[in-house]
This record gives structure tokens, sequence and C-alpha cells, in this order.
């Protein structure tokens, strides 16, 4: 194929290393993807929690997060991904109990190359949102960084399709944290027009990898299987067709973020349909879809008028992607005194740079 081949990045948690996950899972991969894919597991840098400065027992809720860190693994796949051999059209991001933490905060840096899926298996994020269970010498800020690492999570890119696996009676990833960490993320996807995180809840101890309760399994985390080794897991990972989502049991439900926060408030939000206009679009559009010869049309369009709407010319995953470049761009074009680049309160794309080639 000569967009080469799909690429996954899968994030392990702390109890695999990435080369297991690579050489001892390969044949695993292989017989559960429905085409040849490019695998990529990076390694932990030691004493890390991925992005957290301590991978001692309590070092998800007891160190700080590292955003440079986080950046640069961003950026590290972002250049994997123009690599000859890739299809940047289909970068899929997955990863279990720790490695799913890893993947929230990747989307989180607004860095990582357009993602067309994710997978989140045992996900937990940094701190919690309660101080059930924890010795009082270990309370000091733990809702705090969960507050913190929950409103990053509700400025993240978006992505077509978001899966979270999660068993109910997981006792290192207490649904309960869970619960609060996908309602970020599904708040962002409203947010962005995008589809809500579709959650699979494990609730049978048969379903688990190795049965639930059971001598090599009391913590009821051993689902890595259960989540990713499914042939449909990677078709949507990869842009093809999602599985159905199915209803959360009754007594379990997501924990939405506060929308009275002011901190969280002040998040850029999308609008999900066009604002009201008196233009007559469809005079000025053309389907390259629906239009024979859609290239003169529009061209014979632009020409009359100075510009053409072209409909169903990018995919879902590529209009997020110019989406969240707009975005970018107006942030630093309003800048942090807001003093206008078109006179005092007034912004432009059009003389925001030197080219005045912006999108207008």
């Amino acid at each position: 194929d000569a967009r080469g081949l799909p690429v996954a990045f899968f994030f392990p948690g702390l109890g695999m290393d990435s080369r297991y996950a690579i050489l001892g899972k390969y044949q695993e991969w292989a017989a559960a993807a429905p085409e040849p894919f490019i695998v990529v597991a990076p390694n932990r840098q030691p004493g890390r929690w991925w992005f957290i400065d301590d991978d001692g027992h309590w070092g998800w809720i007891a160190g700080e997060f590292r955003p440079e860190a986080a950046n640069l693994v961003a950026a590290w796949a972002q250049a994997l991904v123009g690599r000859p051999g890739v299809d940047v059209d289909r970068v899929g991001l997955f990863g279990f109990s720790a490695g799913a933490y890893a993947c929230c905060e990747l989307l989180a840096t607004g860095r990582m190359p357009q993602v067309t899926g994710v997978g989140l298996g045992g996900v937990h994020g940094h701190g919690q949102p309660d101080l059930d269970d924890l010795p009082t010498k270990r309370r000091e800020g733990v809702v705090e960084k969960f507050a913190d690492f929950t409103r990053r999570l509700s400025q993240h890119d978006g992505a077509p399709w978001i899966e979270a696996t999660h068993a109910n009676s997981d006792q290192q990833s207490r649904w309960e944290d869970a619960a609060a960490v996908l309602g970020a993320l599904t708040a962002r996807q409203r947010q962005l027009g995008l589809p809500e995180v579709s959650v699979r809840i494990i609730v049978d101890p048969e379903q688990h990898d190795i049965a639930a309760g059971s001598r090599k399994n009391k913590s009821h985390h051993e689902y890595f299987g259960a989540a990713f080794q499914r042939t449909e897991f990677f078709v949507a990972l990869f842009g093809g067709k999602a599985p159905p989502p199915s209803p959360l049991p009754r007594g379990l439900s997501l924990v939405l973020p506060d929308l009275d926060d002011p901190q969280a408030a002040a998040v850029a939000r999308a609008p999900l349909a066009p604002p009201p206009t008196s233009l007559e679009v469809e005079q000025y559009s053309v389907s390259c879809e629906d239009t024979p010869f859609w290239q003169e049309a529009a061209f014979a369009i632009f020409e009359e008028h100075g510009f053409v709407i072209v409909k169903d010319l990018l995919k879902l995953h590529q209009y997020t992607s110019v989406l969240r470049d707009c975005e970018r761009a107006a942030k630093d074009i309003v800048g942090s005194d807001r003093r206008g680049n078109r006179g005092p309160g007034r912004y432009s794309f059009g003389v925001a740079s030197a080219t005045g080639s912006m999108l207008h």
C-alpha cells in the first residue's frame, strides 16, 4: 500500500516492560489485528510513573507531573509518524493502567499527531478525587493533583473514537477514579462535537484474563487481553467501523466536570453547529463526493467570488486537526496582553503572519 502501514503507540503499565510488550506479545497482536500494522512501545524512564516523577508504590499520588516529559514523548511520536512507510492518517494510541494514564496526558498536550482511535484499559489519574483508603501521611495535595489532571484533560485534542475498558471491581485502578477521568474526556469530546467515550464495563469475574479474585488476580486488575485483544478494537483504532457502545450497568455513571468551575468554564468550546448566517452557503459550495468534476466547479466559484466551500473533502480526524490548529493560532494571536492585532480588542487571522496567508 502506497500509504504505508497504520501505527499504534502502546503504553504498558508498570508491570510490563516495553520489550515484552513487543517481543512477548507480537503473536497476540498479529492474531487480533485485521491487517499488518506497526506497534511502537516506548521505554519508560527509570524512576518515573510515565510523566510523574515517582515510580514507587504511591508514586501516582506522591509524585509531581512533569509536562516537559509528556511534551517530549508527544514530539517523538509526531516525528515517527512522519517517517516513510507510516500511514499518517491512521494513528492509534492505547495503554493499560499506568499506560492508560500516560495516553490521557499525551492527548492533553496538544502536541500528539492526530489519532484515529484511543484505547484505555484500567485507567487511573494523577492523584485521586477523594482521600478514601489513603494513609494520613499520603493525603496532602492528592485531591488538588487530581483536579489539575482532569482540567488538563478538559482541553484534550479529541479523537474520532475513544474506548475505555474497566472492571467495576478493580482495586488497583478504582472505578471512582476512572469515572471522573472518563467524564472529563467525554465532556471535551462533546465540546468538539465528537463521539462520547465508549465505556465497556467488565462485571463477570470470568471475563478477566485470569479469574477475578483468584490467587493471581486478587486485585481484579488482570483484563489487558479483554480490553485490547479484539479484532473490532484494532479496526476502530485505525479509523474503521467502531463497535456499538454499551450502556453502563445500573448504578454506574461517569462524573462530568463541574461546569460552574471558572477554570473549567474557561476552556474554549467549539460550536456544535454552524452559526446562523444570511449567506446562501449552497451557492458557494461543491461536494467532492456528489458533484461531477467538482474540481472544475470549485475553481469556477473561486474565480468568481474569491472563495469556495468544498464539502466532504476532509475526514473527521483531518478537520478535527484543522480545528485544533485554528484554536492554537487564535490563542497565540490574542496573547496575554489582549491588545488586538487589528485595533484595540480586535483580532484577525489575515494580519497575524508576515505572509498574510493564514486561514481566514
